[in-house]
This record gives C-alpha cells, structure tokens and sequence, in this order.
C-alpha cells in the first residue's frame, strides 16, 4: 500500500475558500499575522532570523522549544462558543470553537561556562516574559473588538466573532529557552 505524496499547504494557492480547513487554516494564520503586527505597534520586539524577518508560522502541533520563535498550532475544533460545557447536543453548522496554542519562545540567561547571570540580567528576562504575557492578553482584546467592530481591514477578513485567552504559562526557564504559552480561542462564524 502506498501513500500520496504529501500536500504543501500554501493557503493563497492551494487551500480553496470556503472550505471548513482553508477556514480554518486561515483564521489561524490571520491570528498569527495580527499578533505579528500587534507586537510591532507596541513595540514589544519578537525573534528574528539572521535575515531581520520575524520567526513565524503555523505548527503542525510539535514546536520545539529550541530556538526563539512564535508559533501557533491548532490542538482542538470544538462545537459551541469557547469555554461552553454543555453537554448538549449541538447541531451540526452551528457555532464552533478553534482552540489554539500560541508559542513564543525566547532566550533567556542562564549559568553557562561563563558562571552565573546577574539578578539585573535574571530580572531583565523575567519583565521580558511578563510584558509577553501582557502583550498576548491585550492582543486577544484587541483582536475581539475589531473581529466585533465589522471592519473588513482590521483581521484580513478573518471569520470569528471574538478571542478568549483561556490561560498564559511559562514554561522554562531550560537550556537557555524559556517560553510563553497562551491557550486561545476563536469563536467562529
């Protein structure tokens, strides 16, 4: 039994609209390239390559908390509004939820050959994952009032009504890396 050869998703050309994954491909996509623009309106600065881009996309769900990146993967598609817990039924082509995973993840000092950071060094790192974290939240309510506010400009059209950040952790530091994870969800239209 063979397989077919692997499909690279390339959602301008390949990932017809209108279809439930091109959907949601690309409102997972819009959220990583609003947050992109966020960041830089706010002057918080994310990691780049060597070629001054910023390191961003879409995971297939396995980030690897190696390297400084923002990342975004797509654990869970629930019927309902984020955060319902009915145990209703739901009918089929009524609102469903997405639930993401942001990532960024950044170096942080750490005791290496050289000997132990300084407590200025620890602490600069340590307002750098705090300002994230207030970065990400306020992200999420800047998201929520322009996807509510009807202008097509503001998400490049994405479909959802509102983001809700159901919770933002730390993981690290470790090996130099330290990451902040924020559990978000999408109510789709």
């Amino acid at each position: 039994m063979s397989f077919p050869d692997p499909v690279i998703v390339d959602a301008a050309t390949v990932v017809p609209e209108g279809e439930p994954f091109g959907r949601i491909y690309q409102t997972v996509r819009n959220v990583l390239d609003a947050y992109v623009v966020y960041f830089d309106a706010v002057g918080v600065d994310l990691p780049v390559n060597a070629n001054g881009e910023v390191i961003a996309f879409v995971s297939d769900g396995s980030v690897a908390y190696d390297d400084p990146l923002l990342a975004i993967e797509v654990p869970a598609l629930r019927p309902g509004r984020p955060g319902d817990l009915s145990s209703l039924p739901i009918l089929a082509g009524t609102t469903y939820s997405i639930e993401t995973k942001l990532h960024l993840v950044r170096e942080v000092p750490v005791v290496d050959t050289d000997g132990a950071p300084t407590a200025e060094a620890i602490e600069e790192a340590a307002q750098a994952l705090l300002l994230d974290w207030w970065t990400i939240l306020q992200g999420a309510l800047e998201l929520t009032a322009k996807s509510m506010s009807g202008d097509p400009n503001s998400l490049q059209g994405a479909p959802y009504r509102r983001v809700m950040v159901q919770e933002i952790v730390a993981v690290g530091p470790g090996g130099g890396i330290s990451t902040t994870g924020a559990t978000l969800a999408l109510e789709m239209i």
